[in-house]
């Protein structure tokens, strides 16, 4: 069952439980990224399966967002280089509010 939890849940699990979780810090950056990854697997798919109310869906975007947060972090980014990279991906690119959905393309 080894996952990635945010940092307080051993300590929340502990005091509400009474029980003594098994866990270990990861120190090996490469198993941290990897780690981080399968957490935004993860928390993609919540949101996927969110029951569509509206306070649910945010609490499972927060997550992602975290989880985001993490990683540009772990590889030395700030949130605004994120920010940046989506303008410009926007800007040449375009969004994705217009729904266009690619069927096939004919040679």
């Amino acid at each position: 069952m080894s996952k990635l939890v945010r940092d307080k849940i051993v300590s929340i699990i502990a005091k509400n439980t009474g029980e003594t979780p098994a866990y270990h810090v990861e120190k090996n950056y490469e198993n941290q990224l990897h780690l981080l990854y399968d957490k935004l697997k993860e928390e993609a798919q919540e949101v996927s399966e969110c029951d569509k109310d509206d306070l649910a869906l945010i609490y499972e975007l927060a997550d992602v967002y975290e989880v985001i947060l993490s990683i540009l972090n772990h590889k030395g980014y700030e949130l605004r280089d994120l920010v940046e990279a989506s303008d410009v991906k926007r800007s040449v690119r375009g969004s994705f509010t217009q729904f266009h959905v690619l069927d096939d393309i004919k040679k």
